[in-house]
């Protein structure tokens, strides 16, 4: 992947923390919600030794319903005007 560094750890890593520190942490993070998804998730991470994202179909497909969905608002305006100014200035 483009701009992912893949010799160094991710900037929040803290090597002194024990497991079980680290999954406090973590859980305080993350909250209530969606718990197991995540843990599972940045269990892989400290696995790998740095994040390695995935891909989002829904997101790539259908991005403006996608974030009216997620409730990013100021995110939808902004990628209908950057996508209606594209489409005008090609027109």
């Amino acid at each position: 992947m483009l701009f992912l560094e893949k010799t160094s750890p991710p900037p929040f890593w803290q090597p002194q923390l024990t497991d079980k520190q680290r999954l406090m942490y973590d859980k305080a993070f993350i909250g209530n919600r969606s718990q197991a998804y995540y843990l599972k998730r940045f269990a892989q991470f400290d696995k790998a030794g740095r994040l390695t994202p995935k891909w989002h179909w829904a997101g790539f497909l259908m991005t403006f319903p996608w974030l009216l969905y997620r409730k990013r608002f100021l995110d939808s305006i902004v990628y209908s005007v950057a996508g209606w100014s594209f489409i005008q200035l090609n027109v």
